[in-house]
């Protein structure tokens, strides 16, 4: 699990960039990926 914004943010370094607003930079890796890792994070 992610400890605070900094550790997300580094995990999807080269998948979703921050700039204000959140850009999709490779949908593919965030669907094979980062997603399961989002979701379970949400969750719990």
């Amino acid at each position: 699990m992610f400890k605070d914004s900094i550790e997300l943010k580094n995990y999807l370094a080269g998948i979703v960039e921050f700039d204000g607003d959140v850009n999709v930079i490779d949908p593919i890796k965030l669907r094979e990926k980062a997603i399961d890792e989002l979701v379970y994070n949400a969750v719990f």
